[in-house]
């Protein structure tokens, strides 16, 4: 008869890897996206009145706020909403690496089981 040992088996702890995973990607598309709407957020306001006071000296004392408004508030506020996603998908390849290493070994994972999870950041 084999001896047993009195120790139970290690748990598998796999989904908590990929739960840490998970929350990091998801923390890091949070913060480029908050960063690609509060900065083209932050130039709009002055954007539109820097337009307005352009309008005012080219064209002679008039100006047209639907213009400044589609160019000094629009244009940032929309290239910053599409550099959302480029943005965050940068950040994750250059993170998930260093990610991969440090998880795997806080959670005693190996990483090539590890890496499955992190197949879209790479894409």
């Amino acid at each position: 008869m084999p001896y047993r040992s009195a120790q139970p088996p290690k748990p598998d702890r796999e989904p908590e890897a990929a739960a840490e995973l998970r929350r990091r990607a998801t923390r890091t598309r949070l913060g480029s996206a908050a960063a690609c709407l509060v900065v083209p957020l932050a130039i709009s306001v002055p954007g539109y009145f820097f337009l307005e006071e352009l309008q005012f000296k080219v064209i002679g004392g008039i100006a047209w706020p639907l213009v400044s408004m589609l160019v000094g508030v629009c244009l940032p506020i929309g290239l910053g909403l599409r550099a959302t996603g480029s943005l965050a998908r940068w950040i994750l390849r250059r993170r998930v690496d260093p990610w991969l290493d440090e998880v795997s070994t806080r959670y005693e994972v190996p990483r090539e089981d590890l890496v499955k999870y992190t197949t879209p950041w790479r894409m």
